[in-house]
């Protein structure tokens, strides 16, 4: 019998909306056909030479394109000298001809666990397993078509109802992981899938902020607001004020904070999430607070008994600091009290609960921080690498600062 035959073919019914139709490998043989679908080019009808079976040079990918066609063409030839049957020649495409996704992923994984970076790795295990049930495991870097990254993104909003923004989040992980692949000779660049999917847009970020007045407010509470000393909700209220009060910071950081932390008048201490040494200056309502919270600290049995240790704020249990793993479990459980606890605190203060958490802290800081006008200065601040994330975190406020401005012209 006869060998397979392949063949290179525009599959116009297949059109996604801006009018690309995909371009899939046909083999033939015993008069049935079978399709391989994970070439990862699309191209409008007019840019597909049907005669030649390759992407016009006109079109701007075509050299990155007819690289990739050539190559999988070459593969199926070479595979269907030997194969029984379409699907065998298929089956080979799909197998190590194009690749592991999956065997890179779990590389990638193993690099993040030894470099200690527990929190990438956490957030890359749960890509790891949105992928799996929305496209199964394992992947070969050929199942990244179009068609099937948007089934991922469908899975995504309709089965994880994730909303936009985490959607975009994990797209841009995964697009993180193939752009690796490519710079370190894993993946061919014309295989890139991002080359032509569009990935899903991101919906506005509104953030939550308070305006001083509102910190005091809420920091201001006591034991006639219902706030008893030596409380849960004593200790999140605290918590909150360091974190306004110490230039923004985040409530991985807050949480860890010794009196070993405070030299002086400044907080000095090393960003768990970025690494930065930061010290900034507190001002008088942050050190009364330090002031109490550390002698408490001095005052209860730390070395033996201690429950918190030497934490500032008694929120955080005692561990091995030096376990990330443990450390981040410790952080995430007492993270999700501190903000069921804020939004009663909120209540008690009169406020407005809704998305409150212990992140608006920082946001409220920035918000504050940046009427300043000394971008360079809230960058440094916040802890920042560049002026350009800045400007990002801030985006959302500038809306609020127009509407004033319009206000202030129109509204007499």
């Amino acid at each position: 019998m006869p060998a397979p035959t392949v063949a290179l073919v525009l599959r116009p019914s297949k059109s996604r909306d801006n009018g690309e139709a995909p371009v899939w490998l046909r083999v033939t043989h015993a008069r049935r056909s079978r399709f391989y679908t994970g070439t990862g080019v699309a191209v409008k009808p007019r840019d597909w030479n049907e005669k030649r079976k390759e992407v016009r040079a006109s079109h701007p990918l075509a050299d990155a394109f007819n690289t990739r066609l050539g190559d999988l063409y070459s593969r199926a030839r070479a595979a269907a000298t030997t194969a029984d049957s379409a699907e065998d020649v298929v089956a080979s495409l799909d197998g190590s001809a194009s690749g592991s996704l999956s065997s890179f992923f779990d590389r990638y994984l193993d690099r993040l666990k030894r470099g200690g970076q527990v929190w990438e790795e956490k957030k890359y295990r749960t890509l790891k397993r949105k992928l799996t049930a929305a496209l199964g495991w394992p992947l070969t870097w050929g199942a990244l078509t179009p068609d099937r990254l948007d089934r991922f993104a469908s899975h995504l909003r309709t089965k994880e109802k994730n909303g936009p923004n985490t959607v975009r989040k994990e797209f841009d992980r995964l697009r993180r992981v193939v752009r690796l692949a490519v710079r370190e000779g894993e993946l061919d660049p014309g295989a890139d899938p991002f080359v032509r999917f569009q990935i899903p847009k991101p919906a506005p970020v509104e953030r939550r902020r308070l305006t001083p007045a509102e910190v005091g407010k809420l920091v201001g509470l006591g034991p006639d607001d219902g706030v008893r000393d030596g409380s849960r909700l004593a200790a999140v209220r605290d918590l909150f004020a360091l974190q306004f009060y110490g230039a923004g910071a985040r409530v991985s950081d807050a949480l860890q904070l010794t009196p070993e932390n405070v030299v002086g008048d400044r907080l000095a201490y090393t960003m768990m999430k970025t690494g930065h040494v930061q010290s900034v200056r507190l001002p008088p309502p942050a050190l009364e607070i330090v002031a109490r919270l550390s002698a408490a600290v001095e005052a209860r049995d730390t070395q033996a008994r201690g429950k918190h240790g030497r934490y500032l704020v008694p929120l955080l249990k005692r561990g091995d600091d030096t376990d990330p793993t443990g450390l981040r479990r410790r952080i995430s459980s007492a993270s999700a009290v501190v903000n069921k606890l804020l939004k009663e605190l909120a209540e008690l203060a009169e406020m407005d609960p809704t998305g409150l958490s212990s992140h608006v802290a920082r946001h409220s800081f920035a918000d504050f921080a940046r009427q300043s006008g000394d971008l360079y200065a809230v960058s440094k601040a916040l802890g920042h690498s560049d002026l350009a994330t800045t400007q990002a975190y801030l985006a959302s406020f500038d809306r609020s600062a127009v509407d004033k401005l319009t206000d202030s012209m129109w509204n007499e």
